[in-house]
């Protein structure tokens, strides 16, 4: 192993979140859309609209190539007694000197209502990712440049809504769509899912969310379109794929406690089949699959202090924490289907923010091996890479700071088609953050 992968490794092992991530942490809970809503160190009145945000620019070096940098952020929320509504929006672009560059964004939205008398919880979580793909990508939608959407919907029917906590039965309808821009990869990718689970579900307000899945089913079919000309569209063949999940565990059960701990916890142990049809046939395979994560940010606080400077609006003059951490294996496949994959994933991220500094890091080391392809079972494919930020506050929201990414893994949309390369980005920032009071 050369030094710059045991360099790589040990970043992983420190690991957190920041505001643009390079490398993607896909099985880690992503607490930061959650930004504006519990800030943990202020009281707010209820049903308050609440905003935070930063705005960085930079330069640096992508690739080998120098040029310049510029992200944004923005997250918005409020919270009621029955209602919680959050917004996050990131986006990154990047200027080289021949005029080349790229782009980056992603936007998620969450809504949640507790209806009749608390009897009936309804949500909906959207994401649309477009740009060029961070590192570590999901399996199915490869490297390169693409458009994603994805909307995730629930109706959770309490028996027992006068209680703190009770059983539940849930239905959870899923739509997405890819397309991609990249030359190498398929055109379009359509994907539908529904899910029936039962199970013991939070009454309680410090729970805003979540459900204990004593049982859950889960059914998707990917519909993808190939990339083809006129002329060769007349014996193109659409591929289709379909899992199905059985399993149980804790459904994003997530947590706000005294306004001092926010957190939220995925975990599940299950069953997954795989059933490919492409134009090389029709190919099937199983696999036990899990997902273990968590990701908590709290307060580091001084009992004898917290309680007079919390009022005071002052409790940031204690350290905040962040950390989270993802062991999973997961059904996938190659984005035009033709090959069924495992992923075996481990996640870490963490990060401290003082009054006069700040550094996170985030990182992950995924494993690919294929079940059933159009060749012999190909060689395992190891991917890992890591993020690295660290800033320095100024004063009046003002922080300097430097990043650093890299990634090892593939450049081609099939996972074992093509050398696993090293992509490399760092630079240095002037950002401004500022939020309501």
């Amino acid at each position: 192993m050369t030094l710059r992968s045991l360099g790589l490794v040990a970043a992983c092992a420190s690991a957190a979140a920041a505001d643009v991530p390079r490398v993607a942490t896909p099985r880690t809970p992503d607490l930061r859309i959650f930004d504006a809503l519990w800030p943990l160190d202020r009281e707010y009145g209820e049903d308050h609209v609440r905003v935070a945000g930063s705005v960085a620019i930079g330069a640096g070096r992508h690739r080998d190539e120098p040029g310049g940098t510029a992200a944004a952020s923005l997250a918005v929320g409020r919270e009621s007694d029955n209602l919680l509504v959050a917004w996050r929006s990131d986006v990154a672009g990047w200027s080289t000197r021949d005029g080349s560059g790229i782009e980056r964004g992603r936007h998620r939205g969450i809504a949640y209502a507790h209806t009749a008398g608390g009897a009936l919880v309804l949500g909906l979580d959207g994401t649309l990712a477009h740009g060029d793909a961070p590192g570590l990508a999901p399996a199915h939608l490869g490297p390169g440049r693409r458009i994603t959407a994805d909307a995730i919907g629930e109706a959770q029917l309490m028996f027992d809504p006068d209680d703190d906590d009770g059983f539940a039965f849930a239905i959870r309808p899923e739509a997405g769509r890819t397309r991609w821009l990249a030359p190498d990869a398929p055109a379009t990718a359509d994907r539908a899912a529904l899910t029936l689970a039962f199970g013991p579900a939070p009454g309680d307000g410090e729970l805003p969310h979540g459900m204990g899945d004593l049982v859950h089913a889960r059914v998707e079919h990917t519909s993808i379109e190939p990339r083809t000309s006129p002329v060769a569209a007349i014996v193109a063949r659409r591929a289709e794929v379909r899992t199905v999940e059985v399993g149980l565990g804790a459904h994003d059960i997530t947590l706000h406690i005294d306004r001092e701990l926010a957190a939220v916890i995925a975990a599940d142990l299950g069953w997954a089949w795989l059933e490919a049809d492409t134009v090389d046939g029709t190919r099937a395979d199983n696999l036990f699959r899990m997902r273990l994560s968590t990701a908590i940010r709290w307060r580091a606080k001084d009992p004898d202090r917290w309680s007079t400077r919390y009022r005071a609006g002052r409790a940031s003059e204690f350290p905040l924490r962040e950390l989270g951490i993802a062991i999973a294996r997961t059904p996938e496949h190659a984005p035009d289907g033709r090959r069924l994959l495992s992923d075996w994933r481990l996640e870490l991220a963490g990060a401290l923010h003082t009054r006069q500094l700040g550094i996170a890091a985030r990182g992950g080391i995924s494993w690919l091996s294929q079940l059933a392809g159009p060749d012999p079972e190909p060689p395992l494919s190891l991917r890992y890479g890591s993020q690295l930020d660290a800033y320095v506050v100024v004063g009046g929201g003002f922080e300097l700071g430097a990043y650093h990414a890299m990634v090892f893994e593939p450049a081609t949309s099939d996972p074992f088609a093509g050398p696993r390369r090293w992509a490399i980005e760092s630079g240095v920032i002037a950002r401004w953050r500022g939020r309501t009071k």
